[in-house]
């Protein structure tokens, strides 16, 4: 009986089993489609979808930046099988002995481009078509365009990242062939602009023929856009200054003076920058660096020259701060004596002229007599180290606080530099009196004399220079503070006087020739000397007297006299802006088609 029992449990046992086993089978092979499509597929592949970059526009919401989505398609050697080299050469537009010959000539299995700038509308029949040829396989790209060929070094251009930004990458975002901003606003703003990354999982069968979505689409990530980006610039603004620089060699630099907005900031020469974008960057890059013309230098940030006689109204301003007169009138007599053997020139004026009449018409002799007033010989040191930090105080010689990038801070020198290059206190303010006028060691940038015009038009004060408007639903947190000259605003109604007289003054305003109605100019012209050529032509100034709109800095490299050509620029920059039009129409066409420059 016990014996019996044992055969049947044992017996059911054996039935169970093979119950259990037969319904494993059948979930295996008939219910569990998932584990039946990972024994037809041998991979799950993740492709990663790059965003679409932020759009860039100017302040009145013109596009100026934007992308363009194109197709390229690679091929590996060793996963290529027999295909129909006829149709794909079809396909992707391509001579059938190109493609033979690229496989052929291939000896590494690396991806190779075999097709590049395939449009969205041409991509379409290639998708559909790929499966049929094994080892190739298609990437999405996405370029940048410009609608304007001006801007260039403000906006700056993408590039493929290379090891180093790949591997200092502590948030892991960047792989091989991903873009970056290299420059300009796509690099100041690359965190903004770059997105997020999107991707999806799908299953791949044996014959790397894409099958579905892994469950269903469940575990995919959507990729996000960059931000949007209004920069401050005026396109109408920069496109007129650019056609004005045509063929001179410089820098225009305009800001609105009661925020620190940046309207238009220019580097000349420069270059169209669609120039460094797709696969003719890296060739149109080498030609650009190798132009002995220096197209990519950016000159408005990174350019140090003397300030010249605008420097005077800095000069101004800390003298009168010293509690000079302003109505005390100093002799010219062509120039000044420093020595009894030298004499530092002067143009032909009115002599003996006031402040005002000194700013008016740029008197280098007033000047000198001024610094030497500030610079007391018999407290050469302490006295000089006071006037170079009062001059620091308006943004020169120290970094900036902007956020632009690679900016310069100029120089300023202190009494340390004198004593090593003359000795302990073997020299005096004659020794230095260059300075006075903006000469000797003394350097500055483009923007950090359109800072000084802002100054002059804040009457104190000027903002950090910013090229952000607005960042699309963020924040910019950024430095908007005032950096304040801490002297009394009566002294800079005595410079405006001065500057606006340069303008009025029929006998002796140095900029006299391009005064208009209705526009009230006011400005310093300035000859900076160059020991390589021809003077610098600068010039600084603001519109309109009352709320000035706009500041601005020119710089033309070897333009001689600043009333000669960095003057009527300006002007004719500050009509555009403050009145929407020009009126001098042949001296702007002049302009526009004059060379200065080979």
């Amino acid at each position: 009986m016990i014996k019996n029992n044992r055969y049947i449990i044992v017996k059911y046992l054996i039935v169970f089993s093979f119950f259990i086993i037969t319904i494993k089978l059948f979930n295996i092979q008939i219910v569990n489609q998932e584990l039946k499509k990972y024994a037809k597929n041998n991979v799950i592949r993740k492709k990663i979808f790059q965003p679409n970059r932020g759009l860039i526009y100017d302040r009145n919401n013109k596009l100026l930046v934007y992308n363009q989505i194109e197709y390229e398609i690679y091929f590996v050697k060793d996963k290529i099988e027999e295909f129909d080299t006829t149709l794909l050469a079809k396909l992707i537009k391509k001579e059938y002995i190109y493609i033979k010959n690229k496989i052929e000539k291939t000896k590494n299995n690396f991806p190779q481009l075999i097709a590049s700038k395939i449009d969205e509308a041409n991509f379409g029949p290639i998708q559909e078509s790929l499966f049929m040829f094994p080892g190739f396989y298609s990437e999405k790209k996405i370029n940048r365009k410009y609608n304007y060929k001006y801007a260039a070094h403000t906006l700056g251009y993408i590039r493929e990242v290379n090891e180093n930004e790949i591997k200092n990458d502590s948030n892991s975002f960047y792989q091989a062939k991903d873009v970056i901003g290299a420059n300009g606003i796509e690099k100041l703003y690359e965190n903004q602009l770059r997105g997020e990354k999107g991707s999806e999982l799908i299953l791949v069968d044996a014959n790397n023929i894409e099958q579905e979505k892994y469950r269903g689409g469940l575990l995919d990530v959507p990729s996000l856009k960059g931000k949007d980006i209004i920069t401050t610039i005026d396109i109408n603004l920069q496109q007129y200054a650019e056609e004005l620089m045509y063929g001179k060699k410089g820098s225009v630099v305009a800001i609105e003076p009661i925020s620190g907005e940046i309207l238009a900031i220019g580097s000349f020469p420069s270059y169209d920058p669609n120039l460094l974008t797709g696969l003719n960057r890296s060739k149109n890059y080498n030609k650009l660096i190798k132009d002995k013309n220096k197209p990519l230098f950016n000159r408005s940030i990174q350019g140090e020259y003397p300030p010249g006689s605008t420097f005077k109204t800095i000069n101004s301003i800390i003298g009168l701060d010293y509690g000079l007169n302003p109505n005390k009138k100093y002799k010219c007599n062509y120039g000044f004596m420093f020595t009894k053997k030298n004499k530092l020139k002067c143009h032909e004026h009115k002599s003996p002229i006031n402040l005002e009449e000194a700013i008016a018409t740029s008197c280098n002799a007033y000047f000198c007599y001024m610094f030497k007033k500030i610079v007391n010989d018999d407290y050469v040191d302490s006295t000089f180290n006071e006037w170079k930090e009062k001059v620091n105080l308006f943004g020169i010689g120290v970094q900036d606080k902007s956020n632009l990038l690679n900016t310069k801070k100029g120089f300023v020198p202190n009494s340390d530099y004198y004593n090593k290059l003359y000795g302990f206190k073997n020299w005096k303010s004659s020794t230095v009196i260059s300075l006075a006028i903006g000469q000797g060691e003394l350097l500055v940038t483009p923007l950090q004399l359109c800072n000084l015009s802002c100054i002059i038009a804040n009457k104190g004060y000027y903002i950090s220079p910013h090229i952000a408007k607005k960042i699309e639903n963020q924040s910019l947190n950024e430095d908007r503070s005032k950096n304040i000259i801490n002297v009394n605003e009566d002294h800079f109604d005595i410079i405006e006087r001065g500057m606006r007289s340069a303008f009025t003054n029929k006998k002796m305003g140095s900029c006299q020739h391009v005064e208009i109605n209705n526009l009230q100019q006011c400005g310093k012209t300035g000859t900076t000397q160059n020991p390589h050529g021809e003077d610098h032509s600068m010039f600084i100034g603001y519109a309109p007297l009352e709320k000035p709109q706009i500041a601005i800095t020119v710089i033309v490299e070897e333009g001689g006299w600043g009333a000669k050509w960095a003057a009527p620029i300006a002007s004719l920059l500050m009509e555009k802006y403050v009145n929407g039009h020009i009126t001098r129409k042949e001296l702007s066409e002049y302009i526009c088609k004059t060379r200065i420059y080979e």
